[in-house]
C-alpha cells in the first residue's frame, strides 16, 4: 500500500479487525522478531477488496505467515496469498479470521487445522447495535448487581486514559500479572501499542479515590472493538471497579464499532468474568465460536517438524522447568 492511511481506510471500509490495522503491523515490527506485508485483491464485480496484513517471522525451520483476525477467504484470495506467500518464502501460512466457525467453509478442504493457536475462537462477541438497557438486561445478575453498585460508588471514577497515565496502567497489569500468574511482554511493547495504535487505541481506567486502581485496553475498528489487555489492583477488586469499567468501555464502544469483543474464553476465573457481560438464555451465557485456527501449508516437511516436533520440544523443556 502507498501509505497507513490509505491501508487503515481499506481495513476500516471493509469491516476489517483492528489487528489488520497498519499500526498493529507497526507493533509487532517494533519488537525486531516480526516483518509485514500486505496483500489486496479487489473484486471486479463491485467496490469490495480482498485484504490481508501478514505478519512474518523467522524460525529456525524457515519463516512462516501469520494473519491475525483476517479474512473471510475466498479461493481466489486464497490463490493470491498463496503466491504471495511463495514470493516471501514462507513454509506455512497461518489464519485466525474473524469469521463465525460455520461462515469458514474454505479449511475444511484447502487448510490444515494444527494442535496449537494463537488466539483463541470460542469468545464473547456483543452486539453493540442492540440498545444499552438490552445489552444490561441479557447480563448476568451478579454482572448487572456489581455494576450498578459501581454507580452508586462515590468513590469509584471512570474515564479515558492519557498518556500520564501509562505508567500507572503498566504497574497495574504487573500486579495482575503476577496474582494470576501469566507472562508479560516488555513494557516498551505495550507502550508501542499506545504510541502506533493512537486513535485505535480504545483505553479505560478506573480510579478509587482519585488513584487508578484499574483499566481496560482495547483497539477498534467500526467493525470490532477488541479486548488486549486489563487488570486491576486488589483495592481496584474490593470496590468491583473492573464491572462498571468494562460496562462504561462498552457504552463507549457503541459510537464507534459493531460489535465489542472480550477476547477469548478459557475454564478459568477471568473467562466466568467475562461471561458475565454476555447475552444470557435460560441462565446460560451465549458464546461465539469463530472459526478454528488455520494452516496453509507450503513447505510439508518443515510445516511437519514446526507443527509436531517444536511443541514437543516445547513441553519437554517447560517439563523441566517445574
Amino acid at each position: 500500500m502507498e501509505s497507513p492511511e490509505k491501508w487503515d481506510n481499506l481495513v476500516k471500509s471493509q469491516h476489517g479487525h483492528p489487528l489488520q490495522l497498519f499500526g498493529w503491523g507497526e507493533v509487532k515490527k517494533s519488537t525486531n522478531s516480526w516483518q509485514v506485508a500486505h496483500a489486496v485483491r479487489a473484486n471486479p464485480k463491485d467496490a469490495s477488496a480482498d485484504f490481508a496484513q501478514i505478519l512474518i517471522r523467522q524460525t529456525p525451520l524457515g519463516r512462516f505467515g501469520y494473519i491475525p483476525r483476517g479474512p473471510n477467504l475466498t479461493d481466489e484470495f486464497l490463490q493470491e496469498l498463496r503466491v504471495v506467500a511463495k514470493r516471501k518464502n514462507l513454509f506455512m501460512l497461518r489464519f485466525e479470521p474473524n469469521v463465525a466457525q460455520d461462515n469458514w467453509h474454505i479449511w475444511r478442504t484447502k487448510l490444515k487445522t494444527p494442535r496449537d493457536h494463537i488466539l483463541l475462537s470460542k469468545t464473547v462477541q456483543l452486539d453493540l447495535t442492540k440498545s444499552a438497557d438490552t445489552l444490561l438486561a441479557e447480563m448476568d445478575s451478579t454482572t448487572r448487581q456489581n455494576i450498578r453498585r459501581g454507580e452508586r460508588n462515590s468513590a469509584l471514577q471512570i474515564r479515558p486514559a492519557t498518556a500520564a497515565d501509562l505508567p500507572r496502567i503498566l504497574e497495574i497489569y504487573h500486579q495482575t500479572a503476577t496474582r494470576s500468574n501469566f507472562p508479560l511482554h516488555p513494557d516498551t511493547y505495550y507502550q508501542s501499542i499506545f504510541q502506533n495504535m493512537a486513535a485505535a487505541n480504545h483505553l479505560f481506567v478506573a480510579l478509587v479515590d482519585n488513584t487508578i486502581e484499574a483499566f481496560v485496553w482495547c483497539i477498534k475498528t467500526p467493525a470490532a472493538c477488541f479486548e488486549l489487555y486489563g487488570g486491576a489492583t486488589s483495592l481496584g477488586l474490593k470496590h468491583r471497579a473492573n464491572y462498571l469499567l468494562k460496562w462504561q468501555a462498552i457504552l463507549a464502544a457503541q459510537a464507534t464499532s459493531k460489535i465489542y469483543d472480550l477476547n477469548g474464553l478459557l475454564n478459568d476465573g477471568i473467562s466466568d468474568f467475562k461471561r458475565g457481560f454476555s447475552a444470557h438464555v435460560d441462565g446460560h451465557s451465549t458464546e461465539t465460536l469463530l472459526a478454528p485456527t488455520s494452516d496453509l501449508v507450503l513447505k510439508p516437511f518443515r510445516y511437519f517438524l514446526f507443527s509436531t516436533l517444536l511443541p514437543l520440544a516445547k513441553r519437554l523443556f517447560k517439563a523441566r522447568r517445574t
